[in-house]
């Protein structure tokens, strides 16, 4: 028998309605859309709109796609009262086409190049905090996901251009971290990226950075509760539910990035297990202006994605070492093109067992 869907009433039936190649968790198997009986459409409000795809790369380039479902389906979820759904006149979302191996494969001179800044008056701290065993995403070992959710905002909606980036940052991010774990040994990783669109559009703090381009702490923590008020909307649960339910999926870490369609000036960044949050908090980062330079948006997607991991930045050690080289965590002028996975945050992200000898302090959270 096929196990009901998490956030509906509909099951899914993954004998005959999966395609062949799926593997995954089992509320994301692909299924036919069954729309709701007008009666019970009307009486379930905004609904639950859940979109999943698994993305398998291999070879020197990608030759997986992305597969991406999505369903509709309503009804009372289990757990703690939801929040009040956001007011909203969207029609229903069918499900989208998968896109094509050509609209998925990154362009080779797309993702090679990044942008450079000056962080010379960055380098402000003394010691590295490696967040070892902390959060929704401990380290990056045994079976992983990392949700790459888009959100619409009150003001601004997603472009084709822009939910195309998404899913090659996605792609791209996945190869990232899967090659470099081979560097060093660890055999044990299972990466899944999984592009997520959920049309509950968030309310929005003003995104006017500081003159370091940070956003300031009020403005971030309005944008983590405005971003997580839409997402348990659109899913009909508490946020930290997901994380226990796709703990019960099979899953031993999992990772969120939020995507916003907005153009500011103000750096992404992520949440992580460091900041004054309740222990159940999931790991979250948040990225904006996906239609700047790809190659730096890319490689800030695994920046950032390092950090709900354990990884530190490296541009802010006072005195920098020779062994963090094109580290991700503190180089991005080339992209992907010389970047790499050095083993200060490799130590940090659970790859190595032992911490390598800098001239800062590393300090485990």
């Amino acid at each position: 028998m096929s196990s009901p869907h998490p956030f509906g009433s509909w099951p899914y039936n993954p004998r005959s309605d999966v395609a062949p190649g799926y593997v995954g968790a089992s509320w994301a198997a692909p299924a036919p859309y069954r729309p709701l009986p007008p009666r019970q459409r009307k009486r379930s409000g905004a609904g639950c709109c859940v979109g999943a795809a698994i993305v398998v790369l291999g070879g020197i380039g990608v030759i997986g796609t992305a597969l991406i479902i999505a369903a509709i389906a309503a009804g009372t979820p289990s757990g703690p009262e939801p929040p009040a759904p956001v007011p909203t006149s969207e029609p229903p979302v069918p499900a989208p086409e998968p896109p094509s191996p050509k609209r998925t494969e990154p362009e080779p001179e797309a993702w090679v190049t990044g942008v450079c800044r000056d962080v010379s008056r960055e380098r402000n701290k003394s010691s590295y905090d490696a967040t070892r065993g902390n959060g929704s995403a401990r380290r990056l070992r045994g079976k992983v996901v990392v949700l790459h959710i888009r959100l619409d905002a009150r003001k601004a909606t997603w472009t084709h251009e822009g939910e195309h980036r998404v899913e090659q940052a996605a792609l791209l991010q996945q190869r990232f971290y899967t090659q470099n774990a081979r560097r060093y040994r660890v055999d044990d990783l299972t990466l899944e990226v999984i592009p997520w669109a959920l049309k509950t559009p968030a309310d929005l703090p003003s995104l006017e950075p500081r003159p370091d381009g940070r956003l300031d702490e009020r403005a971030a923590e309005q944008l983590r509760d405005g971003s997580k008020r839409a997402i348990e909307t659109a899913l009909g649960e508490h946020l930290e539910q997901t994380v226990a339910r796709m703990h019960r999926e099979g899953y031993d870490e999992v990772g969120m990035i939020v995507y916003l369609p907005v153009t500011t000036s103000a750096r992404e960044f992520a949440w992580s297990a460091l900041r004054p949050t309740p222990s159940s908090y999931p790991e979250v980062a948040y990225m904006f202006s996906p239609l700047r330079n790809f190659g730096d948006f890319a490689v800030t997607v695994s920046h950032e994605g390092l950090h709900l991991f354990g990884a530190d930045d490296l541009y802010r050690m006072r005195t920098a070492d020779p062994g963090d080289a094109h580290d991700v965590m503190g180089e991005a002028c080339t992209g992907f093109r010389q970047a790499t996975i050095g083993d200060a945050t490799a130590y940090a992200i659970g790859w190595l067992s032992t911490a390598p000898k800098r001239p800062y302090a590393i300090v485990d959270r």
